[in-house]
């Protein structure tokens, strides 16, 4: 999958596979390749190691995500649980677990406050950063929650899943906003009378 990139720092893209897992574009330039499993960063320039992680993962990492701090990356894995790591000192600073099955994926609002995850479990979670506390479980979907994408002004949450549908959810409330799916054209408003 080709990298992305957007205007806050930390965007990278996000392939998972058991090889290179993501690249990811430095505030100051540098292009970082995270693979071995999600346990290895290296410099793409230089090809030395940046961080190795150890111990803390039971699992095979199934995605990863630089936060806005540039000193911070996300992994999910399919034990079930993300993290959230110190590059610097290759340290989990804190987990984010509850799901009942393996994530497809970890996100994190562009301010950085929140975390999102995506699960077979057939939810998404909205976390705090900070604290890892959960904040919100979304609940609607048929089918493994394949991504979860949390808008720049953390008003919206959106989610993707195998069942070939997505919903708009509001933020705040936790109820879906909007929905669709392949075989409609259009989304579909829920009656909120």
């Amino acid at each position: 999958q080709p990298l992305r990139s957007s205007r806050c720092r930390g965007a990278g893209g996000v392939c998972a596979n058991s090889t290179a897992i993501a690249g990811y574009f430095t505030s100051t330039s540098s292009c970082w390749i995270v693979g071995g499993g999600g346990r290895t960063i290296w410099d793409a320039e230089t090809g030395k190691v940046q961080a190795a992680f150890g111990s803390d993962f039971t699992d095979w990492v199934t995605a990863v995500q630089f936060c806005p701090d540039p000193t911070r990356l996300l992994t999910a894995s399919s034990d079930g649980v993300a993290r959230l790591w110190d590059l610097e000192s290759a340290t989990v600073l804190r987990t984010f677990a509850g799901h009942e099955d393996l994530l497809w994926t970890v996100t994190c609002s562009i301010d950085g406050r929140f975390i999102g995850t995506a699960s077979k479990d057939a939810t998404a979670r909205i976390w705090d950063a900070a604290t890892g506390r959960l904040v919100h479980t979304l609940i609607g979907h048929g089918q493994a929650v394949t991504d979860v994408k949390i808008s720049s002004c953390a008003s919206l949450v959106v989610t993707a899943s195998e069942d070939r549908s997505g919903i708009v959810w509001d933020f705040e409330t936790a109820i879906p906003d909007s929905s669709w799916s392949d075989t409609q054209t259009g989304f579909i408003r829920p009656d909120r009378s």
